[in-house]
């Protein structure tokens, strides 16, 4: 037992004198909970539609104010032209289109069933089905309601019938949203890892201290310790986006310079991310945990990587707009589903510069204080 307690009374003292370790310890589970907590939300969101209305009739009005009865599906917007639905659906503004035909209520006091089309946004495969899920039951609902009020004729069936056409993923397949997003996961994960355990196990060996007592700037050694790391890891992304493109066969609609230039910024970021980390820790084990805290759980769930961002509480979709993954994971949807022109995707790139430049100024102050 004085073996045991001996040993017991080592360990606690190692930890004390880590305070770093010690409060991963303590925070990372309560971490970890808030962040699966709040970060995924399977709940059904409303979907906003896009209405253009051909008809101008009291049936077609009654017909949109039964659909919109509930919560589930509301107006966003009223078209004029289809190309006003178009333009929406493009910037994310709606996540379906519904168009009125032409002499619905003619057609439905003959007794003769209408179709009106729907446009829906089929990048994001999930929240594609959800929204047919959600339309095709109001449609319903109001069929039902049209055919109790006939008291005297024959239920009639279906009197409106929807016509859907899926936008930018027409096969609804979920490798087409699933891979883009693991580009920014993948690139989020390894980088980081080794470019801060490079430095850290050379704090461990000791020598760290012969490059410290040489004549290097700091920015020298981070940008020397920076340019490797990120070449390798914008090699892990050509090999990531040649397995996407010939072996599952994702569509990728845009241009492909423009996506080169996106990832070149992204591997810098994430590498920054290690270096920053390896100027805070002082162990390999404490590197890794860090690592996983900082970068893949956080990416993981503010990404949109399996659920998009606006599913999320306001105040976390705010938070996610500091983590890369979901600028870059955005980026690569957008410019491989959506075909997205370099004026869509400026926002994204501009956020990816400046929190490259920023982790590389962070990372070259905390070790120029370090050497002082």
């Amino acid at each position: 037992m004085r073996i045991v307690r001996a040993i017991l009374m080592k360990e606690l003292r190692e930890l004390w004198r880590d305070p770093l370790s010690l409060t991963l310890a303590l925070v990372l589970p309560i971490v970890l909970l808030l962040l699966f907590t709040y970060g995924l939300n399977l709940d059904s969101r409303r979907v906003e539609l896009g209405l253009l209305d051909l008809d101008r009739s009291a049936t077609s009005r009654d017909f949109v104010a039964s659909i919109t009865a509930s919560d589930d599906l509301r107006v966003r917007a009223t078209a004029i032209t289809t190309r006003e639905i178009e333009d929406w659906l493009d910037r994310g503004v709606i996540q379906a289109g519904l168009v009125i035909p032409p002499g619905l209520e003619q057609t439905l006091l003959r007794g003769e069933p209408v179709s009106v089309q729907l446009i829906v946004d089929g990048a994001t495969p999930p929240s594609a089905k959800a929204a047919l899920a959600q339309i095709d039951a109001a449609i319903g609902f109001y069929v039902m309601r049209v055919n109790e009020s006939m008291a005297n004729h024959a239920a009639m069936g279906p009197i409106v019938v929807a016509q859907p056409r899926v936008w930018f993923n027409p096969e609804l397949r979920s490798v087409n949203y699933i891979v883009p997003g693991l580009f920014s996961l993948i690139l989020m994960m390894l980088p980081p890892l080794l470019s801060t355990l490079a430095i850290v196990r050379e704090r461990e060996r000791g020598s760290i201290q012969q490059i410290l007592a040489a004549p290097v700037t700091p920015v020298a050694f981070i940008v020397g310790k920076a340019v490797p790391y990120g070449a390798l890891a914008f090699l892990q992304m050509l090999l990531v986006l040649g397995a996407g493109l010939f072996w599952f066969q994702i569509p990728f609609r845009g241009s492909l310079l423009i996506f080169l230039l996106g990832a070149a910024i992204y591997v810098f970021c994430t590498v920054g991310v290690g270096l920053l980390i390896s100027t805070i820790t002082r162990s390999q084990v404490v590197a890794m945990l860090a690592v996983m805290v900082v970068t893949i759980m956080p990416s993981f769930l503010f990404s949109g990587f399996i659920y998009p961002v606006y599913t999320m509480p306001e105040r976390y979709q705010v938070l996610s707009l500091f983590f890369p993954a979901r600028h870059f994971s955005e980026f690569a949807r957008e410019l491989a589903l959506k075909s997205a022109s370099l004026d869509q995707l400026w926002v994204h790139l501009s956020a990816l510069l400046a929190l490259t430049g920023g982790l590389l100024v962070l990372a070259i102050s905390r070790f120029h204080r370090r050497m002082g």
